[in-house]
């Protein structure tokens, strides 16, 4: 970590977290600008990034939303950015004289490959067109969409090296310890997997996209079935979305789409895809199920993952239980255990296609 960066006394703004009376801030400016420890008026001004991750909870046109807005004209004024990552939150934009970017992302979900380029892009030239001037990142909470493009700018920014140094900074500098001990870092695995792929991009293609893959997904197998629900897929069904659009689903119970295999001697099934499209970039995988047996997580289902089909090497992709979206969390472990885990088979299509 470069040394001028662990000195700072901290680079993230958590909104709530600081006493609202420290400093001679008001109230206001505490909740727009606060951190954990100290307000972001204190930070070396060489990153010059503010990130209000509860900003906008309440309606803008609330005495509240008018103190946030006076904060940046006044602290601020005619040098900020704001980036809204919320796709289901809107706000009256001219309070901030329009000075409001948008990045559609659901939460508890990733930005696409394309966004997180566009995003780095525009904070880029901003940032680099006066030295006054400062960005802010919201969503909804403050902890997965945003987490997510903050670390993906400080590796842009050059501010860290690498994905796992930058995931570790933003949730430490989070983290509130007299809150308590729990690591508030990027919410899913999804989304640290796809501040990894920015990394690739910005190292190995000069911040481009990366050269095309069209896979067909030919079978999926999921390990550690057992203490899952009925313990034979059965009571499981999928659904697999391309830049953010259903295309397919299959049910296991019903054998819609698909024939599954059960092998008791490991413990696991697999799930043989039948009429599934050809699939290319950003792939969202969903599984879903009524069986109240099972625990239900974010975007109300047992388990979920993303991923970009041009990083699958050799036509295989394996995601171990901490690594998928619900099992991640240790309240789910009693069912998804150590083994669980799931496993893509793709092959190749040809490049006409």
């Amino acid at each position: 970590m470069p040394g001028d960066l662990k000195r700072m006394p901290t680079l993230f703004a958590y909104m709530g977290r600081a006493s609202l009376t420290r400093h001679g801030m008001s109230k206001g400016e505490q909740l727009a600008c606060s951190t954990a420890r100290t307000p972001i008026r204190h930070i070396p001004l060489f990153s010059r990034t503010l990130t209000p991750s509860q900003i906008f909870k309440t309606t803008c046109g609330s005495p509240f939303s008018q103190e946030v807005a006076r904060f940046f004209n006044t602290k601020h004024k005619g040098h900020y950015r704001i980036y809204n990552l919320c796709s289901e939150r809107d706000y009256n934009e001219t309070l901030f004289f329009n000075n409001v970017e948008r990045v559609y992302i659901d939460d508890h979900n990733v930005p696409k490959l394309r966004e997180m380029l566009d995003f780095t892009a525009n904070a880029r030239e901003f940032m680099g067109a006066d030295k006054r001037n400062v960005i802010a990142i919201h969503c909804k909470g403050g902890k997965g969409r945003t987490g997510t493009m903050i670390c993906t700018w400080l590796i842009d920014s050059g501010l860290l090296e690498s994905a796992s140094e930058s995931l570790e900074y933003f949730g430490d500098r989070r983290t509130d310890l007299s809150k308590g001990s729990t690591f508030q870092g990027v919410e899913t695995p999804s989304q640290s997997r796809f501040v990894g792929y920015y990394e690739k991009m910005l190292n190995e293609f000069d911040q481009q996209l990366p050269p095309r893959k069209v896979l067909k997904l030919k079978s999926i197998k999921i390990t550690g079935i057992a203490s899952v629900g009925e313990g034979d897929g059965s009571d499981l069904f999928m659904e697999l979305r391309q830049d953010g659009l259903l295309i397919y689903e299959c049910n296991m119970g019903t054998g819609t789409n698909c024939e599954v295999l059960k092998y008791s001697d490991d413990d696991s099934i697999v799930i043989k895809l039948q009429n599934c499209p050809n699939i290319e970039a950003d792939i969202k995988i969903m599984f879903k199920t009524n069986n109240k047996k099972i625990p239900i997580g974010y975007d109300k289902c047992p388990f979920y993952f993303w991923f970009y089909t041009s990083f699958v090497e050799d036509n295989r992709l394996y995601i171990p239980r901490d690594e998928l979206d619900n099992p991640h969390k240790k309240k789910t472990h009693g069912v998804f255990r150590d083994n669980f885990g799931v496993e893509l088979n793709f092959e190749d299509v040809p490049e006409s296609f």
